[in-house]
């Protein structure tokens, strides 16, 4: 009885403990903005337009920075994003985005999978996606692969592109709120200690 009342303690507070775990690790879940701008000559559909500025906007997480193996480098797959040009307007890209930066390449940008990079500078300093940084600008030497990219107001492409500037914006953290499933084990465990605790009194 000693040891089934010792095994039921033991895993009601283990399981505790890592809910409590993922809790504060949810807790410290930090978004960001990362920011491309400058101003550029290209068409959109039909639409051309000429040394018309830009705001690229893309939104992540810092918990999902990791290294990629198919980047070769630090980054965040799978983000939306939209880009907004002057004369145009609001932007959304159609296909899924990645941001890369950081080592071996110190290089900050971003892309999609149709097209690989489209815009991507080189920095002085290594940066890991994860903090307040910037301004930087630099030349986009992937502007040629700005072609035909899908967006909700058609093909994208941009012919020419000024020096474009980078800045990375920490959020407001996110409050996350508790799985059903989360609450369901805590009520587990909870329920493990309440029955532990009545049988030592009989």
């Amino acid at each position: 009885m000693e040891r089934f009342l010792l095994r039921s303690k033991v895993f009601a507070l283990v399981t505790c403990f890592f809910l409590f775990v993922l809790t504060v690790a949810a807790a410290q879940a930090t978004p960001i903005n990362y920011s491309f701008t400058g101003t550029g000559s290209g068409s959109i559909a039909s639409t051309s337009f000429s040394d018309k500025s830009f705001d690229v906007s893309i939104n992540a997480n810092t918990d999902d920075v990791m290294f990629q193996p198919s980047l070769g480098t630090n980054g965040i797959l799978n983000l939306t994003g939209t880009i907004e040009i002057d004369s145009i307007g609001l932007v959304t890209f159609s296909d899924p985005l990645f941001v890369f930066g950081g080592l071996p390449f110190n290089e900050i940008g971003f892309g999609n999978d149709p097209q690989g990079n489209l815009i991507a500078i080189s920095v002085s300093v290594t940066y890991d996606l994860k903090s307040d940084f910037g301004p930087v600008t630099g030349t986009n030497f992937n502007l040629n692969q700005f072609q035909n990219v899908t967006t909700n107001l058609g093909a994208l492409t941009y012919t020419a592109m000024s020096p474009v500037t980078f800045v990375a914006t920490t959020l407001s953290p996110i409050t996350s709120v508790p799985e059903p499933a989360t609450m369901l084990l805590l009520g587990l465990g909870l329920i493990g200690i309440a029955r532990a605790r009545r049988k030592v009194k009989r």
